[in-house]
């Protein structure tokens, strides 16, 4: 499957990998990337065509039964320390890209890192920083999707059900690696970190609408009204605007 990724790279997209490792079984690609060295620039991706141990945010489970896409890269981002919330924004844009090229529309974001479809989840994404440089910072991003509709709960949703021949692994990953590398570059400016909330925004879910914010011993009820620069959540209250960073809360919408 490497060989079939590379080839579907191009460009100065191609010459940024330095590895690509695919694996038949890991407990998680994002643990597997954590233990490696910093390899200077170039990027290194592992895949694992089953996840044995995967997770999300806040340490929740993320099964990945063979079949499904399990994938983490890592490398270095130019973009500031204060905005290094808008790597997950960017990583979303890029599978949405990928979803796209092989017919995938009305792709939603829900705050913070989740890809929906039909208010189902798709996919989700997973950030960890390793090292920070000033206006750089060497990142894991891992994606977890939902390929196959394989042992998936009842809120989650499945390329297979959108589309009758869902398209292989190797040609999935490389479109992701390929969106991924146009978007990043948006980060290192303020205009281009401007274009990636508002493109973000534009396909956000529950923009507008009442929501729940769950916090570890509060809940707060308002509209989601948008992002700060930096990604940060904005909910309008009864009591005024509240900020929420994406390691505090969970998001729900108001029944």
């Amino acid at each position: 499957m490497a060989h079939d990724i590379l080839k579907g790279l191009s460009g100065a997209c191609l010459d940024d990998f330095g590895a690509m490792e695919v694996f038949d079984i890991l407990p998680s690609t994002q643990l597997a990337l954590q233990s490696r060295a910093s390899m200077g620039h170039e990027w290194v991706a592992c895949v694992a065509h089953h996840q044995s141990a995967g997770f999300g945010r806040q340490g929740r489970v993320w099964q990945s039964a063979p079949g499904q896409l399990a994938l983490s890269w890592r490398g270095w981002v130019a973009v500031p320390d204060h905005a290094i919330g808008l790597l997950s924004f960017a990583a979303a844009l890029a599978v949405a890209d990928a979803l796209r090229a092989f017919g995938v529309e009305s792709v939603r974001f829900k705050w913070p890192n989740d890809i929906y479809i039909e208010e189902k989840k798709l996919a989700g994404l997973l950030i960890s920083v390793c090292q920070l440089k000033k206006n750089s910072v060497d990142a894991i991003l891992g994606v977890g999707l939902n390929r196959l509709h394989v042992s998936l709960p009842e809120q989650a949703i499945a390329l297979a059900d959108i589309i009758a021949q869902p398209p292989i692994l190797s040609d999935v990953i490389a479109q992701l690696l390929m969106a991924w590398h146009r978007w990043k570059a948006f980060l290192l400016s303020e205009d281009g970190r401007n274009v990636v909330c508002n493109a973000w925004l534009a396909q956000a879910l529950w923009l507008n609408a009442s929501v729940r914010v769950l916090l570890h011993n509060n809940v707060v009820n308002g509209v989601f009204v948008g992002i700060t620069s930096s990604g940060l959540l904005r909910i309008a209250t009864d009591d005024g605007e509240k900020i929420f960073a994406a390691g505090e809360v969970q998001l729900r919408l108001l029944d």
